[in-house]
């Protein structure tokens, strides 16, 4: 009969070799370690961004959270398979670099589930030496990763300057600058470390979390030391299970307002935003009006494939900052600066325009469209969480 490896046993504990435990025991040690993850990412995530509202106590920012789970999550789970069946496998592995280097590059928020799943990749599996972790589960990990990587890459090396200037210079110049003047726009922003650890306190240790993280470190460690055997695990399940109940009870008045939006699909933000473009593609057909629409909201343009004006293709983030970013940065921005869009609408005339979200902001946009005779024009399907759209078409020889 062949050798079972397993870890050596901690004094005065009795241990079940690996192979002979039974399969629960996996899903309880992947439960384990994937808790103590998420708990590291969460609370080097909440430490580390900038401008991030205590009512956005998600993982990230909450235009982030449908793309980093998908490949994070993914990465996640082929990973902590293969450490913790004790034979790893190159394959798996890779895959999760890639996954992992994919989650990034879609999001670079991604990056906070790096140094705790290295931290892992070098202790764990307990059964191998750390030479033999570095070679077998480093490695290939790190050659998925670097493949996963190549397109980031290679836009780095064809375009370092504005490559930098959008995954770095933005964030951390024009962005901060401009929070830190009109910060008292936004009661619950976190912009001082002090702030964001008292923030990153109140989500992570409070309530349900602190039972998740009082859980996942008394479990993770049991893993990382290899005492998590079979009569460990008969001991905790109870209290586990006991946890998993208080933790969702705990969440419920938080889960409830997404829970009970599921009853009515086509009432949600998602669907609101789909209704409003299509009627607004009506409006213009209707009209006989093409060209791009001027608004900081453009999701209802994007949802319906409607022509928008670059500059502002990302809504008022880059407009909001013009007046706090320098022209060499600029120069690597689609961005028009104090009196560009005016400028932009002399040229090109917008078909319409989208109003009500940003008073202050939109103030140049509503002023010519005032000047320029443009009409409103009821719509019912323009109301979201920020204010209620105004759409104002064009008339006369500016529609012409």
């Amino acid at each position: 009969m062949a050798d079972v490896a397993c870890t050596p046993p901690l004094p005065g504990a009795t241990r079940t070799p690996h192979a002979l435990r039974a399969p629960k025991s996996r899903l309880m040690q992947i439960a384990a370690v994937i808790g103590v993850l998420v708990l590291l990412t969460a609370l080097f995530g909440r430490i580390m961004f900038f401008g991030i509202r205590q009512d956005e106590m998600l993982f990230v920012a909450p235009a982030h959270n449908l793309l980093l789970p998908s490949f994070g999550v993914l990465a996640l789970g082929l990973f902590l398979n293969e450490v913790l069946r004790g034979d790893v496998r190159a394959v798996p592995l890779f895959c999760a670099g890639l996954c992992l280097s994919v989650a990034t590059g879609m999001t670079i928020s991604a990056v906070v589930i790096i140094p705790p799943m290295m931290l892992a990749a070098i202790l764990l599996p307990r059964t191998l030496g750390f030479a033999q972790r570095l070679r077998r589960v480093v490695l290939p990990a790190l050659i998925g990763g670097l493949v996963g990587a190549a397109p980031l890459f290679v836009q780095l090396l064809s375009a370092p300057e504005v490559f930098m200037a959008h995954v770095t210079g933005f964030h951390t110049g024009p962005h901060i600058a401009y929070w830190e003047v009109f910060q008292h726009t936004e009661p619950q922003l976190a912009m001082s470390l002090r702030d964001k650890v008292v923030m990153a306190y109140a989500g992570w240790l409070s309530g349900g979390a602190l039972l998740l993280s009082i859980g996942v470190v008394a479990s993770g460690w049991l893993v990382l030391t290899g005492a998590l055997d079979q009569q460990t695990i008969q001991m905790l399940e109870p209290a586990l299970a006991a946890g998993m109940i208080l933790m969702v009870f705990l969440a419920l008045p938080r889960l409830s307002p997404g829970l009970l939006a599921l009853r009515a699909p086509a009432q949600t933000e998602v669907a609101q935003f789909d209704d409003g473009g299509r009627e607004i593609a009506a409006v213009l057909s209707e009209a006989g009006l093409t060209g791009p629409i001027a608004t900081l909201m453009p999701l209802y343009l994007l949802e319906e494939g409607l022509e928008v004006y670059p500059e502002i293709a990302t809504g008022q983030f880059a407009d909001r900052v013009a007046e706090f970013t320098t022209p060499d940065l600029a120069a690597h921005i689609v961005m028009s600066g104090p009196g560009g869009l005016v400028t932009r609408f002399d040229t090109v005339p917008p078909a319409a325009f989208l109003l009500g979200d940003e008073p202050d902001l939109e103030a140049p946009m509503r002023a010519n469209a005032q000047a320029h005779g443009y009409q409103t024009v009821a719509a019912q399907s323009l109301s979201n969480r920020y204010d209620d759209g105004v759409l104002v078409v064009a008339q006369g020889e500016v529609a012409k």
